[in-house]
């Protein structure tokens, strides 16, 4: 209370030598300053839930203000021209290689299916994975994603944590303690 009768003093004194109280200045209390809501942020993310045609999703993250999400899914094809700069993209406007910028390979995202599954899930390749059979991370393996934003199996990591994930996917050391996580 004391600095609120401080502030009004201080402007009521600032003002009375300006002339005029009111044509100056709208008095609000602190505690009842609400900030202006931001802009949404738009990110990119990925998942290791399953779409109709790839073993993990790819997207741009929309981040509101209040802490909630919205996911735009994205092909494979277009989320890697988007991520490149080569493609339109409301989550890289200044057509950012990040590719180039993070020092990863396309492969790389790629491979994320490696985190979910011991075997690939589609088709006739018989690449192995990281995963366990039942293509569900086991509890230590998701004790290894929390630090990316990964809770359960359709959580999305996204900005600077889907960035580090890539990064680590790319190094065989995590990947083999990842794997023996099981």
């Amino acid at each position: 209370m004391n600095a609120l009768k401080t502030n009004i003093l201080f402007f009521i004194a600032v003002f009375a030598l300006s002339g005029s109280l009111f044509s100056q200045a709208i008095i609000i209390p602190i505690d009842e300053y609400e900030a202006e809501p931001t802009l949404p942020r738009i990110t990119f993310g990925i998942s290791l839930s399953a779409t109709h045609n790839s073993p993990t999703s790819y997207a741009m993250v929309r981040q509101y203000y209040n802490g909630s999400t919205e996911v735009i899914y994205l092909t494979y094809e277009s989320f890697i021209l988007q991520v490149k700069g080569l493609e339109e993209s409301r989550a890289n406007p200044q057509k950012i290689n990040f590719i180039k910028k993070y020092e990863i390979t396309e492969e790389a995202f790629a491979a994320i299916w490696m985190l979910k599954h011991d075997e690939y899930p589609f088709g006739i390749k018989r690449d192995k994975g990281f995963g366990t059979k039942s293509g569900i991370p086991s509890k230590a393996q998701f004790g290894m994603l929390n630090q990316f934003g990964i809770y359960k199996i359709d959580d999305f990591a996204y900005g600077e944590n889907m960035w580090r994930l890539m990064k680590r996917i790319e190094n065989y050391d995590w990947l083999v303690n990842y794997g023996a996580a099981k």
